[in-house]
């Protein structure tokens, strides 16, 4: 028996049941030199590189069929009507084996793309082999085409996504820590049944620590955070709390720590894990100077409690100059500036930290002395924005003083323009100057951004 590719010599085709995207019909025998489609398949080529794959099944070894193929069966088009020409019938060549070449992979996301009526069949194939394939470099890409195939039918996945999900459980842990497994684990959370959400609790249980600073299973978390009900993230919360600080400074852990800030910011497990960091100034300070822990920082001032709040704005009111001129503390500083003036109710950290930022109205006091910092200008000019009415002639009075200096540098000219647009004028400035221009901001630092 030869080993080469099946040659232009008839194909041998399946028996008469065979199923087209759930068309069944009589077949007899095609060509690969043939010029007309048979009646009804609009991707004649398409048809033929499945064809020839399926006669050659039984006949080579997968590496030789899964070779380059001709030129003339390379090029596989979206069909106009009726879907991407697929024939699967009852002993056809196994999907789970197609799609673990990148050509067959793309073969079979086209078709679930294509092709409604397709998805059931597709599942029904791949369903032995799912926990394998969906930690395949290919395979894992056609799994989570699935899943989103499944949600956009009729019955958005009532009759299919549940069948899916059964077969992952038990191999939850190991695909969550997988390169491509992560990904098939995200497009199973979405819109998972409450069953499926507990058995990944429960084969998480224990493990939340090193899982929350997994390069890959960080993503898992992060999604099951967003997507569950807060109760559900309990054990998560349980688990992190003794290592609070640890996952805050943690490259991929903060990542975490802050999906759960913003989406379970009244259970009381994540008070107790919030207090143990905000407990200490010293702590408070470490985390305004970090990277990462200031993130964290953030997303406490822009979910947590008042309390909260008010801890971080005393931490930084200890040395409100070095905190304005650092990288990452600054962006916390301004952010408690942004939060204290659009909650309700007393804030006497907030009005203590502009006080001490103000000093005595002269060039020594720390406002001035960040006008042209590199990172304090910023916070100079969010405080602009953000001081009330009866901070205003302090702080125009400060600038009027300091704006010799601003009119030499282009830090100070952001800084005269968001004066402008905040009080209509500058002292000192004749017109208008600088209207139309637009305050320079800091490129924006996005609290749940993905390395």
């Amino acid at each position: 028996m030869t080993t080469g590719r099946a040659s232009n010599a008839f194909l041998a085709m399946p028996g008469p049941e065979c199923y087209l995207l759930g068309r069944t019909g009589p077949f007899t025998q095609l060509t690969l030199d043939q010029h007309q489609p048979p009646p009804g398949f609009e991707n004649y080529q398409g048809l033929l590189h499945l064809e020839t794959m399926k006669a050659a099944a039984s006949l080579l070894p997968l590496p030789t069929l899964l070779a380059p193929l001709p030129q003339c069966v390379k090029s596989i088009d979206t069909p106009k009507e009726s879907g991407l020409p697929i024939l699967l019938s009852r002993e056809d060549v196994a999907i789970g084996k197609v799609v673990r070449n990148q050509e067959g992979a793309e073969i079979v996301s086209q078709l679930l793309a294509a092709d409604a009526s397709a998805t059931p069949l597709v599942v029904t194939s791949l369903l032995p082999d799912l926990p394998f394939l969906a930690s395949h470099p290919h395979g894992a890409g056609v799994i989570s085409d699935l899943f989103e195939a499944c949600r956009r039918a009729p019955d958005h996945g009532a009759s299919t996504i549940p069948a899916l999900t059964r077969r992952l459980q038990g191999s939850l842990l190991r695909l969550t820590r997988d390169r491509w497994g992560c990904r098939v684990m995200q497009a199973a959370l979405e819109d998972a049944a409450p069953d499926f959400q507990q058995a990944f609790a429960n084969e998480l249980q224990g493990k939340a620590l090193k899982l929350c600073q997994h390069l890959h299973a960080n993503f898992v978390l992060q999604k099951y955070v967003e997507l569950v009900p807060a109760s559900s993230a309990g054990f998560l919360l349980e688990e992190l709390t003794p290592h609070a600080m640890e996952v805050a400074v943690h490259v991929y852990g903060c990542r975490v720590l802050q999906r759960l800030i913003e989406h379970c910011p009244r259970e009381p497990q994540l008070a107790s894990l919030l207090e143990s960091v905000l407990s200490a100034v010293p702590q408070i300070e470490k985390l305004l100077k970090d990277p990462f822990g200031s993130n964290v920082l953030r997303a406490v001032v822009a979910y947590g409690s008042d309390s909260q709040v008010k801890a971080i704005m005393a931490a930084i009111s200890t040395n409100v100059l070095k905190f304005a001129k650092h990288k990452h503390a600054s962006l916390v500083f301004e952010r408690c500036l942004e939060a204290s003036s659009e909650r309700s109710g007393d804030f006497p950290e907030r009005d203590m930290l502009v006080a001490l930022l103000l000093g005595d109205g002269t060039s020594r006091a720390p406002l001035a002395q960040v006008l042209l910092d590199r990172f304090g200008n910023y916070l100079a000019q969010r405080m602009i924005h953000c001081c009330k009415s009866e901070e205003e002639p302090r702080v125009l009075n400060l600038l009027a003083r300091c704006l010799p200096k601003l009119q030499r540098s282009p830090q100070g000219r952001h800084i005269t323009i968001a004066a402008q647009k905040r009080f209509g004028c500058m002292p000192g400035v004749p017109g208008n100057i600088g209207m139309s221009a637009q305050a320079s901001g800091r490129p924006s630092a996005n609290l749940g951004a993905q390395a």
